[in-house]
C-alpha cells in the first residue's frame, strides 16, 4: 500500500492552523488531493474535536500504465501533445521515456517558475498558452508550453478526478465553514490540480477563498502507512531497531537486532517515547571512536543497517565513567522519528534520525527495483 502518513500530517496541520486562526477547534470536511509525480489520492476525512475518520478514499493511480492519473502519466502526455503539434506524423518511441525523465528534473529543478507561470496561464489562458515552460533535449528540442500541461491534465486526469470527486461530495455538503480542500504534492505539480478543483467548487485561481490551501510535501514520509483494515490508523512500514554486540553462549561476538518498533504497529504508541528492556553499559574512553548502529527492515525479511552520523560521544550524556542506558523511539510532533537516549540518572537525549532512515528506505527500495520486485 501506497504511504499514507503523509495525509495524517496534512490533516494534522490543517487543524492546527484552523485553531490557530478562529481560537476553535476544526469540525468539518477535509478533501485532500494528493497529487506527484507516482500518485493521485484522494481522500476526504471528517473531523470533529480530536477524532478523525476516512470516510472516503480513492487511489487514481494504482494502475501501473503510461496513461495513469499520476504525474508520470500526465507528463508523458504532455511531450505526446507537444510532439503531435510539431510533428502529426510522429508516433511514440524509446525516445519518450528519456524526454520524460529530462522533464520531471526540469519541473524539479524549476518548480517554482513552473507554479508562477501555470498560475499566469489560469489568469490569462489566450496570452499564456504558448508560453515556453521547458525545453526538452532528449525529444529534438522539443518546447513544452503552458497549454500543453493543461490540456494534458484535461485529457489524463481530469475525468477521473471529476467523477471521484463527484461520488465523494454525496457523503456530505461542502459549505465555507467547515470544508477544507487541500492540495498536496511536489511544488511544480500542483497547478492544474488546483485549478481543476476550484472550478469543481465554485471557486477560481487567485480569488480568497479560505477553503483551499496547497501544501507542497518535498518528501514524504515513507517510514509511514495506513492501516489495511483502517486508513486513519498511521503504523510503521518498517521495523526500526538498534544493532547491539554482546558474548552468546559460546563466548563468541555477534549482533542482536533488537526492534525499537514493528512494522505495522500504530504510531500513535510513540507519541511519548518507548524504551526497550535491555540496557547498554557506555565507557566514556570510547565514545568518539564508536558509533551506534540502526536497522530497517521489510516484511520480506530484507535488512538494512546504518550507523548514526553522530558518534557515541555526541549521543549519551556521560556523568561518570561508566554508565547504563535505554534506548527508546519517539514520534514527534509533525511525525518525526527520534532516537531516545535514556541514562540511568533518568536524563534524556534526543537525537533526529528521518534522513537516516530515509535514506535506508530509498537504498531499500532500490535493491527491490533492481531485483524486479
Amino acid at each position: 500500500m501506497r504511504d499514507s502518513g503523509a495525509d495524517w500530517e496534512t490533516v494534522d496541520n490543517v487543524v492546527r492552523r484552523d485553531k490557530e486562526e478562529h481560537a476553535a477547534p476544526y469540525d468539518g470536511m477535509i478533501l485532500v488531493a494528493a497529487f506527484d509525480r507516482e500518485r493521485l489520492d484522494l481522500t476526504l476525512w471528517k473531523v470533529e474535536e480530536s477524532r478523525r475518520e476516512v470516510l472516503k478514499q480513492y487511489r487514481l493511480g494504482e494502475e501501473k500504465k503510461e496513461t495513469a492519473c499520476t504525474g508520470t502519466g500526465w507528463l508523458r502526455e504532455a511531450l505526446r501533445l507537444a510532439k503531435e503539434e510539431k510533428s502529426p506524423e510522429a508516433k511514440e518511441s524509446q525516445k519518450y521515456d528519456n524526454a520524460l525523465r529530462e522533464l520531471e528534473e526540469k519541473i524539479q529543478t524549476d518548480s517554482k517558475r513552473c507554479e508562477r507561470l501555470m498560475e499566469e496561464y489560469f489568469e490569462y489562458p489566450e496570452a499564456m498558452d504558448e508560453e515556453v515552460l521547458f525545453v526538452v533535449s532528449a525529444l529534438e528540442e522539443q518546447q513544452i508550453c503552458c497549454g500543453h500541461l493543461k490540456r494534458a491534465f484535461d485529457t489524463v486526469i481530469l475525468p477521473e478526478l471529476t467523477s471521484a470527486v463527484t461520488r465523494m461530495s454525496a457523503v456530505r455538503a461542502f459549505d465555507l465553514e467547515h470544508t477544507r480542500i487541500v492540495i498536496t504534492g511536489e511544488p511544480g505539480y500542483t497547478c492544474c490540480m488546483q485549478a481543476a478543483l476550484r472550478e469543481y467548487f465554485g471557486s477560481r485561481m487567485g480569488a480568497i477563498d479560505r477553503r483551499f490551501l496547497t501544501l507542497f510535501l518535498k518528501k514524504r514520509n515513507r517510514l509511514l502507512a495506513a492501516e489495511q483494515k483502517n486508513a486513519a490508523n498511521v503504523v510503521f512500514a518498517y521495523e526500526i531497531g538498534v544493532v547491539l554486540g554482546g558474548i552468546d553462549g559460546t563466548f563468541r561476538y555477534q549482533n542482536c537486532f533488537i526492534p525499537l518498533a514493528k512494522n505495522g504497529e500504530s504510531v500513535k504508541h510513540y507519541r511519548n517515547p518507548v524504551y526497550i528492556k535491555e540496557h547498554i553499559v557506555v565507557m566514556n574512553t570510547a565514545l568518539k571512536s564508536c558509533y551506534l548502529q540502526l536497522y530497517l527492515k521489510t516484511e520480506e525479511e530484507e535488512r538494512i543497517c546504518f550507523f548514526l552520523e553522530k558518534n557515541a560521544g555526541e549521543c549519551f550524556p556521560m556523568e561518570k565513567k561508566y554508565m547504563e542506558y535505554q534506548l527508546g523511539l519517539s514520534m514527534e510532533e509533525e511525525r518525526v522519528p527520534c532516537l531516545c537516549i535514556r541514562s540511568e540518572s533518568g536524563n534524556v537525549r534526543k537525537i533526529q534520525i528521518e534522513e537516516q532512515l530515509d535514506r535506508g528506505i530509498e537504498a531499500i527500495l532500490e535493491h527491490q527495483k533492481k531485483r524486479g520486485k
